[in-house]
């Protein structure tokens, strides 16, 4: 009886050979390997066997790379081929998708840095903004002495900071600017991560007579010169020296500011002692502990310390990874990150369906190549592989285009969408992958339906003139027109839509006089001489009025409860309202519900009238 190879060595062959050439290669090998077993037993008949599989396992690999890098450069000079010769046709192919590709990439742009907001802190997971809640809404002012009490009564709250914001007057020598000041506390630097380029987290704001400046802050006033043990000037009165100096602030922050400084040249050292909310607070919470425990702790802390308020407030934890996408009333913003998603998905898939519609519309101009390449032998698989790869090459060609259309239109879709976006396609392997991988998916998905469309045509009845379309596939590219003009037309409806809003909310009447009003922000100093700068601007004869007001008529956010003379200890109303000078009614050309505006003739006004819209809450 002749011996026979392994059946796990027949079968790794059977795997690296096919048809005809695996019966005859296997054939021989197998008369051989019967022979050395005769002559020198088994032992060496598999060893023997076996290297004629690893032999055949290096052809089978250089055939297969050799044949697919031949297979590949073939059908990629057909494609360029078609592209040459149907030039119209490829340009409103190409062109579509590189529009909808240069789309969806500007609109990921956008959405990568909605996204990306406070990702760069290293404990932003443990970072929560202190919130406080009554009747009538929740607000992210907490009272001066709630961080303070918060990180000594609860082991559960490892650091606390203020944050505040206000613009003050900074000098050194001769160089004079106005600077957003963050208020902070000592804990803040530990707790969010602003890298230093000079003095260290722990020691830079322990003392309150110290001030940290952001790296182009400290060019700006020092030039090349060390900062460090520089004093700076605030508002002419405070002198703070430098013992910090960090890295510029990520545009992705929901924080701005260029220095860093205690509440206390600002407010002073008392005020930071009571329970008035007039900054932000966060805190950081020990990375074991959970924050809906210990939100459930503090609840209660500011009536624990301030049981004679008639006003019960609950403090509360928000995170501060959600700051900028979530809001803690109303309509979180996260919903335009969802919605322009589906808009770049809607539009890259209108330009795909139009790549298969406009390739399946010639599918006469391609009958007579397709059944002579069937007769020829070409099977339906090597169809649609060349079918793909010409959709493919076509994707990546207009990946190119969309690169150039997206360096040209970013500047003016930054200016639209108010941000400083980059498309530095360089900067790192990652993007140039992502947007190949992105071209490739395109490609797939533009010319899956074409590829099998065409590889189904019967060559008999393609050369003979008699082929139809069946009604299915039919039926299916009728679909795709369909939807292709219906989601175009509620796109283009959405965006009539959203203009005609931004027109109206344009030309709506506020009750106020919006035209010909220039707002000019004031600071402390300029505060001190306003009476004289507005007897100066009144006297020039193009300026009718001239009046002040803490808020602008549609910013005014300043909620406090208003208590009146004969109340009940818990009757009060929280309204927001604005202090105003004389001549604020007739300056915005608003018309009064009741009453009288103010005027110069009572003298009451100055000190105890309370202007007020009744419909307000």
């Amino acid at each position: 009886m002749m011996k026979t190879p392994p059946k796990f060595a027949e079968w790794i062959l059977s795997r690296l050979l096919k048809g005809d050439e695996c019966e005859f290669v296997s054939g021989d090998l197998t008369e051989i390997y019967a022979e050395v077993a005769e002559e020198s037993g088994s032992r060496r008949a598999k060893i023997w066997y076996w290297r004629q599989i690893c032999r055949s396992f290096r052809h089978f690999i250089d055939n297969l790379i050799y044949w697919r890098f031949e297979m590949f450069k073939s059908n990629l000079i057909l494609a360029f081929r078609h592209i040459k010769k149907h030039k119209g046709y490829s340009f409103i192919n190409i062109f579509g998708l590189a529009v909808g590709i240069a789309c969806c990439i500007l609109i990921f742009l956008w959405v990568r840095n909605e996204l990306s907001y406070d990702t760069f802190h290293e404990n932003g997971e443990d970072l929560y903004l202190i919130t406080i809640s009554g009747e009538r809404g929740t607000w992210n002012s907490s009272p001066w002495a709630l961080p303070p009490v918060l990180k000594k009564d609860y082991p559960e709250i490892e650091k606390a900071s203020w944050y505040g914001r206000v613009q003050l007057l900074a000098k050194n020598g001769e160089n004079t600017f106005f600077e957003k000041v963050a208020l902070v506390g000592p804990d803040f630097l530990e707790m969010f991560t602003f890298p230093f380029l000079k003095g260290g987290a722990s020691s830079a704001l322990a003392d309150p007579g110290s001030v940290v400046l952001t790296e182009s802050t400290a060019k700006k006033y020092f030039g090349n010169r060390d900062p460090m043990g520089e004093i700076i000037q605030f508002e002419n009165r405070t002198d703070l020296i430098v013992t910090g100096v960090i890295r510029d602030v990520p545009r992705n922050s929901h924080m701005a500011f260029d220095l860093l400084a205690s509440p206390a040249i600002y407010f002073g050292e008392e005020r930071m002692k009571t329970w008035s909310m007039d900054v932000s607070a966060y805190v950081q919470i020990s990375h074991q502990a959970a924050a809906e425990i210990v939100e459930s702790k503090i609840s209660g802390t500011i009536s624990n310390y301030n049981p004679g308020s008639s006003i019960k407030y609950n403090v509360g934890l928000f995170p501060m990874t959600k700051i900028h996408l979530y809001s803690l009333t109303g309509t979180d913003p996260i919903i335009y990150v969802y919605v322009f998603s589906a808009i770049a998905a809607v539009v890259l898939l209108i330009a795909c369906i139009n790549f298969m519609n406009l390739a399946t519309a010639r599918a006469s101009v391609r009958m007579n190549e397709i059944g002579i390449r069937k007769v020829l032998g070409g099977m339906r698989s090597e169809l649609i592989k060349q079918f793909l790869g010409e959709s493919i090459g076509m994707a990546f060609i207009a990946l190119v285009i969309a690169v150039v259309l997206v360096y040209a239109l970013l500047p003016g879709f930054n200016i639209l969408a108010g941000k400083q976006l980059t498309f530095d396609l360089f900067r790192g392997g990652l993007l140039i992958s992502g947007l190949l991988a992105f071209a490739l998916l395109t490609g797939l998905i533009a010319g899956s339906y074409p590829a099998f469309y065409f590889s189904s045509f019967q060559p008999q009845r393609v050369l003979k003139g008699s082929h139809q379309t069946r009604s299915s596939k039919s039926g299916l590219r009728k679909a795709l027109i369909v939807f292709q003009f219906s989601a175009s037309i509620l796109l283009i409806i959405a965006a009539a839509s959203i203009f005609r809003q931004i027109r109206y909310i344009r030309s709506k009447d506020l009750g106020f006089d919006r035209d010909r009003i220039l707002v000019v922000q004031t600071r402390r100093e300029l505060r001190k001489r306003y009476a004289t700068i507005k007897q100066r601007l009144l006297s020039d004869p193009g300026i009718l009025n001239v009046t002040a007001a803490s808020s602008l008529p549609l910013r005014i956010n300043n909620n406090n409860p208003v208590y009146w003379e004969g109340r009940g200890p818990d009757s009060y109303f929280s309204m927001n309202f604005a202090c105003v000078d004389f001549d604020y009614f007739e300056t915005f050309g608003m018309t009064m519900a009741h009453g009288r505006s103010f005027s110069k003739e009572f003298p009451t006004d100055g000190k105890t009238t309370l202007s007020m819209n009744p419909h307000s809450s």
